[in-house]
């Protein structure tokens, strides 16, 4: 999923308008709508400002495929005697 189907996506879980969401960054609504339309790019600071906003982490941006995210399954093997502990993860 692309970076600004992200952000409209979340934000309209959180029931925001874009005017609403650019005023509590800090930018216009014009700027903000450009960013949703993929034409701008955000700088990482406003990125980061947009996560806190929408209550999600930075690296969720950067995930290639969410569904390939959840398939991720850890592993985890203790070396009692060395007291390691080892962990591997599958796709």
């Amino acid at each position: 999923m692309k970076l600004y189907a992200i952000l409209k996506e979340y934000r309209e879980e959180h029931r925001l308008a874009q005017k609403q969401l650019a005023e509590r960054l800090g930018i216009t609504r014009e700027y903000y709508s450009k960013i949703e339309k993929g034409s701008r790019l955000p700088s990482h600071n406003l990125l980061r400002k947009i996560s806190v906003e929408l209550n999600i982490s930075l690296g969720h941006f950067f995930l290639p495929d969410q569904s390939l995210y959840c398939r991720l399954e850890f592993d985890e093997i203790t070396l009692p005697l060395q007291n390691l502990t080892v962990r591997t993860f599958a796709i």
